[in-house]
């Protein structure tokens, strides 16, 4: 069940068979995607796209913020950074595959495929690896959305901490004339 998918729907003033056949799914489909009682739970993929046709965060489309920000549309998940930030966040926390997986209710061996980003978890997985791992969807997925530019900008900042003083005064500067780069 995505949470807020019928309110964005409505609020677009979509009916649901229109936004179906925008993503190629059936009506019957949808229907079942936006029942709080059904067990039935789209790709990943299916989930990012419809954030982003609505112009809000994972976040907020499942139900685990309510913010609204319109942001231009991106289309496809970078399924090898979600894996990426997914083991990063992993190790970071010390919790081994094993564990993650067990905690997550999936085997080891589709965790690892998720994380290779040779696999795209349904939408009740990738909660249940977000709460494991005590991390946001926007995180997750901050290299495929647009809407998760706060994100980028902490991660960027959680990057440079982790440099010494002399390799982050040099990434600032760079940094400093990339953006003066793009200006002209």
């Amino acid at each position: 069940m995505i949470k807020n998918l019928r309110y964005y729907r409505e609020l677009h003033k979509m009916t649901r068979k229109e936004l179906a056949e925008m993503f190629g799914l059936t009506e019957k489909k949808l229907y079942y995607y936006e029942r709080t009682t059904s067990k039935s739970e789209p790709k990943l993929d299916v989930i990012t796209k419809l954030a982003d046709f609505f112009g809000i965060t994972v976040d907020e489309l499942i139900g685990r913020t309510d913010a609204y920000s319109a942001k231009p549309l991106c289309s496809k998940i970078d399924l090898a950074k979600l894996g990426q930030r997914l083991r990063e966040r992993r190790e970071e926390l010390n919790l081994s595959m094993k564990e993650t997986a067990e905690r997550s209710d999936i085997t080891s061996a589709y965790l690892s495929f998720i994380e290779c980003g040779k696999k795209t978890p349904n939408v009740d997985v990738f909660a249940r690896l977000l709460n494991t791992l005590n991390m946001s969807a926007d995180a997750a997925l901050l290299d495929s959305l647009t809407a998760a530019q706060d994100e980028k900008s902490s991660y960027l900042q959680y990057k440079l901490i982790g440099l010494d003083p002399e390799r982050r005064l040099m990434a600032l500067r760079a940094f400093e004339c990339f953006i003066e780069g793009l200006k002209q």
